[in-house]
C-alpha cells in the first residue's frame, strides 16, 4: 500500500512538471508529439488531434516529445518546431516545467493553511498540555512569553531556540497575563524523538503550542506563497552553503532516501504527505533549475550563450558538455544513495547479514 503511495506521489510531481513544458509548449505553437508519464514499456496510449498521450510502466519519471526539438530530429523549418522558434519562445517552454512545480507547492501549502489555520506568530500560548511541565507548574493557555532566561521573546519561533538553548535544569519563564508579569520555574522533559528517516535525537519539551488561528482563503494564498518562496530562498542557500564547505555534503538526499520519507509520511496521515509533496515540489524545481545540462537549468544555460553569441553552440560541442553535465549527475547521484544507505542503516545490516553466513560457514 506504501508503495503504491509512493508512486502516486511522485507521478503528481511528475505530471505537473511535464504539464507545464506541455502548455508552454501549446502556447507557445510548438507542436507536441508524445506527452508520456512514466517511463519504459507503454501501458496505454491513445492519439489526440497532435499527441500521443503515454502511461508507461515505470513511475520513474516521464517526457514531453516537441517536434523539432534536437539535431537528431528531423528538422524542416517548420513553423511548429521547437528550434525554429526564437529564443525567447523556447525558454519560456522550457522554464515552465520548474514553475509549474512552484506553483503545485503554492497550492499545496495554500490549501493546507485554509483546512488547518495558522499557528499564530506571537508569543501567545494558544494551548498547554497536559501531563507535561508547563501545566505542572502553573503556566494557563492564554499566557503571553515575555521571556525565557532573561531572553526575551518577541514571536513564537524564538520559543523552541531559546528552550532548546538553556543550560540550567529548570527555565526561569516569565509570561505576561492580564495585564500582569508572572514568573514560572519550569523545569522541561527530555523527550527522543525520531525523523522521518528514523534517526533519533534528543528534545527538550515543556509541553505549550502556540495560538492557533483560522485564516480566509486570500490570507491562506498569501501565506502559502510566502511559505513557497521562504522554502526555495532557503533550497538554495544550502545548496550555496553546501558549496562553500559549510554544510557537509552528507546531508544530499537521494532517491532511497525520498522514498523513504514518503514512505514514513504516509503512516503519519494526510496532510503529513502533503506536506512533504510540497517541499518536494519546490525541491524538484530548484534542482531542474540548477545549470547541468541533462536538467531545465542546462538547457537554459544552452540559451543564454545562444543569445550571447547569436547562434547555437554546434553539436560537439553540446555533446561533450552534456556528457560531462552526466557524469557528474551521475556520479551525485551515487553518493547521494550511500548517503541514503548510510542513514537507513543498510551498510550496518549488510554487515550484520554477512557476519551471520561467516559464522554459519564456520560451524
Amino acid at each position: 500500500m506504501i508503495a503504491l503511495k509512493v508512486v502516486i506521489f511522485f507521478s503528481i510531481l511528475i505530471l505537473f512538471h511535464e504539464l507545464g513544458h506541455f502548455i508552454a509548449a501549446k502556447i507557445m505553437k510548438v507542436r507536441v508529439e508524445s506527452f508520456a508519464l512514466g517511463m519504459g514499456p507503454k501501458l496505454l496510449r491513445f492519439k489526440g488531434r497532435e499527441t500521443e498521450y503515454l502511461i508507461c510502466a515505470l513511475p520513474i519519471g516521464g517526457y514531453v516529445k516537441l517536434s523539432g526539438e534536437t539535431d537528431e530530429d528531423k528538422i524542416e523549418g517548420k513553423p511548429w518546431e521547437f528550434l525554429s522558434q526564437p529564443v525567447g519562445k523556447r525558454f519560456w517552454v522550457i522554464v515552465m516545467g520548474p514553475i509549474m512545480n512552484f506553483f503545485l507547492a503554492f497550492l499545496i501549502f495554500s490549501m493546507m493553511f485554509f483546512s488547518l489555520g495558522s499557528f499564530s506568530m506571537t508569543a501567545e500560548i494558544g494551548n498547554v498540555l497536559d501531563n507535561f511541565p508547563a501545566k505542572e507548574s502553573g503556566i494557563l493557555a492564554g499566557d503571553k512569553i515575555v521571556s525565557i532566561d532573561d531572553k526575551t521573546i518577541n514571536n513564537w519561533q524564538e520559543v523552541p531556540n531559546a528552550i532548546q538553548s538553556a543550560k540550567g535544569e529548570s527555565l526561569k519563564i516569565i509570561v505576561e497575563r492580564n495585564k500582569k508579569l508572572v514568573t514560572f520555574s519550569v523545569k522541561p522533559k527530555g523527550k527522543e524523538i525520531k525523523d522521518l528517516l528514523g534517526k533519533t535525537s534528543s528534545m527538550k519539551i515543556i509541553g505549550i503550542e502556540p495560538k492557533k488561528i483560522k485564516l480566509n482563503f486570500i490570507s491562506s494564498f498569501i501565506i502559502g506563497f510566502q511559505k513557497t518562496v521562504i522554502l526555495t530562498v532557503v533550497t538554495y542557500k544550502g545548496l550555496f552553503l553546501m558549496l562553500i564547505g559549510k554544510i557537509s555534503p552528507n546531508n544530499i538526499m537521494g532517491p532511497a532516501g525520498i522514498v523513504a520519507i514518503t514512505g514514513e509520511s504516509a503512516k503519519q496521515g494526510l496532510f503529513a504527505v502533503f506536506n512533504l509533496l510540497g517541499i518536494l515540489s519546490v525541491n524538484l524545481a530548484v534542482v531542474n533549475l540548477l545549470p547541468f545540462p541533462v536538467l531545465d537549468g542546462g538547457h537554459i544555460l544552452f540559451l543564454g550563450i545562444e543569445k550571447i553569441r547569436r547562434k547555437r553552440l554546434n553539436k560537439k560541442s553540446q555533446e561533450v558538455i552534456t556528457a560531462v553535465g552526466i557524469t557528474l549527475l551521475v556520479l551525485l547521484l551515487v553518493f547521494a544513495t550511500y548517503n541514503d544507505f548510510s542513514r537507513l542503516g543498510f551498510w550496518e545490516k549488510c554487515s550484520s547479514f554477512f557476519n551471520k553466513i561467516f559464522k554459519l560457514s564456520q560451524k
